[in-house]
């Protein structure tokens, strides 16, 4: 088990833990006031689960610098810390970029007469880009794709990996981002100095 790591055998046992352990804190702090310059931060996957844990915590008694964040909302308030402003915008820019891109690719243009078929290559990008794929993880995977049997379907697949490349450049020299791209800039951010990125007495 990694240091710190808890694990629960089930939803409602991992709520109650980490209740437990926010409510530990929120007593020591009592006891130590001088604990309340740095926040206790709960950080959650999702708005609705915010609310739930918010509301949870509340129920409780009032428990002074708790934080309950989403982990989007932690990542940009990381990138602003640190001096960088969250990239923007890419979700939208994202299938005009992959059709401009799938169009130079023989092997993805008989997607321009189907209907959707940009959207369909949009979305496997999407998915390659959240997977954090760069230049040197297409790279491994092409070589991977030469050691196949070559046909259609490894020729798509290719030329997919290659639009998905040339998406995230595109995104990068327009200034724009999505929301992989703002965690990865927050880790970058977190790992250069992670008092300043996200300040915090604890971080559950």
């Amino acid at each position: 088990r990694l240091p710190g790591l808890s694990v629960a055998p089930g939803a409602r046992a991992a709520e109650r833990e980490l209740l437990a352990r926010v409510r530990r804190l929120a007593s020591a702090a009592r006891s130590e006031r001088a604990l309340l310059a740095l926040p206790v931060r709960v950080v959650v996957p999702s708005h609705a689960l915010r609310l739930h844990v918010a509301a949870r915590l509340a129920a409780g008694g009032a428990l002074a610098g708790v934080v309950v964040q989403t982990l989007p909302a932690l990542a940009r308030e990381a990138l602003e810390r640190s001096g960088s402003a969250a990239p923007r915008g890419g979700s939208l820019a994202l299938p005009l970029l992959v059709a401009r891109a799938a169009r130079r690719e023989p092997a993805l243009r008989m997607l321009e007469n189907l209907r959707d078929g940009w959207e369909v290559a949009a979305a496997t990008v999407r998915d390659l880009l959240d997977a954090g794929i760069d230049d040197e993880v297409a790279r491994a995977a092409a070589e991977r794709l030469a050691e196949l049997p070559s046909g259609p379907d490894t020729e798509r697949a290719g030329a997919l990996l290659r639009v998905a490349v040339v998406a995230q450049a595109e995104l990068v020299r327009l200034g724009l981002g999505r929301p992989a791209n703002v965690l990865r800039a927050a880790r970058e951010a977190l790992l250069t100095d992670p008092a300043l990125a996200v300040p915090a007495r604890a971080v559950l």
